[in-house]
């Protein structure tokens, strides 16, 4: 492919909402790796203490995509993310950094019971910010963890889910017609 054929550079930021980090940021990374694989720019940013700053809204407004990763507790992802999104400025037109943005969801668990906070945290990105999200969610749990098998799928999925986030803001770039989509309410 030559240069002026190449697809236009998309950075993908992962912005891990965890105040413990490890295990959320670890599969981010391999999130952004599928990214870095599809020709994206990836970047991750630790917002696990809840802080949200000028530079931080400056670094989502820049974005093309964006992975939300958190813990999620309770069925409730992390409040550092809900914070986060508390944070993020919207006009009563549904303008915001957010709006027409492709976004990805990772959810991380002890068990399968907290697999219903996925679907508060997607639920505020399409219909309150008008940010397209990729489906399937992920949502990673601890009891998948631990075995060659369990470790090699969650790789693969995250190292997919990367590549097709990427894939999805490209489309969004392209498309006029979503460009134009806004949050009804």
């Amino acid at each position: 492919m030559s240069p002026s054929s190449a697809a236009p550079a998309t950075s993908v930021i992962a912005i891990v909402c965890s105040p413990d980090g490890s295990r959320t940021a670890q599969h981010a990374s391999l999130v952004l790796a599928g990214a870095a694989d599809a020709g994206a720019e990836p970047m991750q940013v630790d917002c696990g203490n809840g802080q949200v700053d000028d530079q931080l809204l400056k670094v989502i407004e820049r974005a093309d995509a964006l992975l939300f990763a958190a813990p999620t507790y309770r069925g409730q992802a992390a409040w550092p993310l809900k914070s986060l999104l508390d944070h993020i400025p919207r006009d009563r037109d549904g303008n915001s950094a957010l709006r027409g943005k492709a976004a990805g969801t990772l959810l991380t668990a002890d068990s399968h019971h907290h697999f219903l906070g996925v679907e508060p945290t997607r639920s505020i990105l399409c219909d309150f910010f008008g940010m397209q999200v990729l489906s399937p969610n992920l949502y990673v749990s601890r009891s998948e963890l631990g075995t060659t098998a369990g470790e090699t799928r969650i790789s693969e999925q995250c190292r997919d889910y990367g590549a097709a986030l990427t894939d999805l803001s490209r489309w969004l770039a392209a498309s006029s017609a979503a460009r134009r989509l806004r949050p009804m309410a």
